[in-house]
């Protein structure tokens, strides 16, 4: 399913190595996958900041599913409600190891929920409420739990609309400001943890002190007190309440995990009110309790359509980081042919320079050479001889071959020297970039 980050998103050290390089060597980049609050991205395939398209599309027809399990629960509502006050009104089936493994299964499976809702959390996947989701899942799993443990009776009944009452509130809390999530994820869920485990411990150790659950009535059969029914129904309508939070806020992000616990808090909130019609082990009784077990599926759906997401996002980043790695390679293996051409070149420029300061060394020196050679000794055999004013073009044509011979002398030193200077300017800049790149990396 495609998920995003709905808060910055916190890079990892590969990732900011493989950016750089693809940075670097201008590889082209997919701004495809938006960093929105609407779509939210599990790690390592969410929103990754290198140029890789990584999406994890929803599992196909997952909304017709959806609708299909509420369907199938307003079913079960609905048939149980009508044979237990009518048909089945007398049927009873007190089967204490049935229920024990119904409600320790449901319990289990929301201790590893909330976990997996956590460690989602610290990855900026999974819902938008994943640390008020989790602290429901532990509340609600700890006081089912224990449920399971006792038999029929005040106790068995008192853990069991608690669990719903305390659900109900904690699921609630979808609707405080997201702020307070972040500021308490670091010890609500522990919180809750150790007062609820607390209080189902006293509630079994003191089970006098607990309000009256159950009584017989004019027929003789127990059934549920004011308390009972209260918890449940106000536990039901918090539920219902949550769910609304959930599908609203599915409707901004579109966000699939919000809408599986949406179903989640819809199923546990049909079966607290359907608690209301029931009596202790009668058909509408066990009706709910499938109700329960459905949404405790639907947690358990939860976790593996997350698993799946996780390994399908793994495996697309993978493969994706792997035609990184090829397009990495192409463009090294282009990069070192441009070198060297580069270095061709330049080689080839120096060696047209040399030829330049050998031309210039010998071919022009040699005849200005012969010229001053000869007007040299113009100077020594006929100064004196012609009148002065041919002494004074016989020492300009002197004078001016020293100076040509000064000019071709410092002409061949700076061709010289240009042709180191480019050799040793080009090392310098290759290496300044070559450690500009490296330092980039490791930062």
């Amino acid at each position: 399913m495609q998920r995003q980050v709905p808060r910055p998103h916190r890079e990892g050290h590969l990732e900011r190595l493989l950016a750089h390089h693809v940075s670097w060597l201008s590889l082209p980049m997919n701004d495809s996958v938006p960093h929105t609050d609407s779509e939210r991205q599990p790690l390592p395939a969410a929103a990754l900041p290198l140029g890789i398209d990584v999406v994890v599309r929803p599992p196909p027809r997952l909304g017709r599913t959806l609708w299909v399990v509420i369907g199938v629960s307003l079913v079960i509502h609905v048939v149980c409600l009508i044979l237990g006050h009518t048909l089945m009104r007398e049927w009873r089936w007190p089967h204490h190891p049935v229920h024990a493994a119904v409600e320790m299964s449901g319990g289990l499976i929301a201790v590893w929920v909330a976990w997996m809702l956590l460690s989602l959390e610290w990855r900026n996947a999974g819902t938008s409420y994943n640390v008020w989701i989790a602290g429901a899942m532990i509340g609600m799993g700890l006081l089912d739990g224990l449920h399971a443990l006792v038999y029929a009776g005040q106790e068995f009944v008192w853990l069991h609309s608690t669990a719903t009452f305390v659900g109900g509130v904690l699921f609630a809390m979808v609707w405080v400001p997201k702020s307070w999530g972040r500021r308490l994820l670091a010890w609500w869920p522990w919180a809750v943890f150790g007062v609820v485990f607390l209080f189902g411990i006293l509630s079994l150790a003191y089970p006098g002190a607990t309000p009256r659950m159950l009584f017989v009535n004019e027929q003789g059969e127990k059934v549920f007190s004011l308390w009972a029914k209260s918890l449940n129904v106000v536990g039901g309508v918090l539920l219902i309440a949550a769910a609304v939070r959930l599908v609203t806020t599915y409707r901004q992000t579109k966000n699939v995990d919000d809408l599986l616990f949406f179903l989640h808090c819809s199923l546990f909130g049909a079966a607290a009110v359907m608690f209301e019609q029931s009596q202790l082990w009668d058909l509408p009784w066990w009706g709910w309790h499938l109700l329960r077990l459905m949404a405790y599926g639907v947690a358990l759906w939860f976790v593996v359509l997350t698993e799946m997401r996780e390994q399908q996002a793994l495996a697309d980043f993978t493969k994706n980081l792997k035609q990184l790695s090829t397009s990495l390679n192409d463009r090294v293996m282009e990069m070192t042919r441009e070198l060297h051409e580069k270095n061709e070149f330049l080689e080839q420029s120096n060696m047209e320079l040399q030829q330049f300061a050998y031309i210039a060394s010998h071919d022009l020196q040699s005849p200005l050479r012969a010229v001053a050679g000869f007007a040299q000794f113009l100077k020594q055999d006929y100064r004196g001889k012609l009148d002065q004013n041919a002494d004074d073009q016989i020492d300009r044509i002197v004078n001016g071959c020293k100076r040509m011979q000064t000019m071709i002398k410092a002409i061949i030193y700076l061709t010289h020297q240009w042709g180191r200077a480019r050799i040793v300017l080009y090392r310098e800049q290759t290496r300044s970039q070559h450690d500009g790149r490296h330092t980039k990396d490791t930062d």
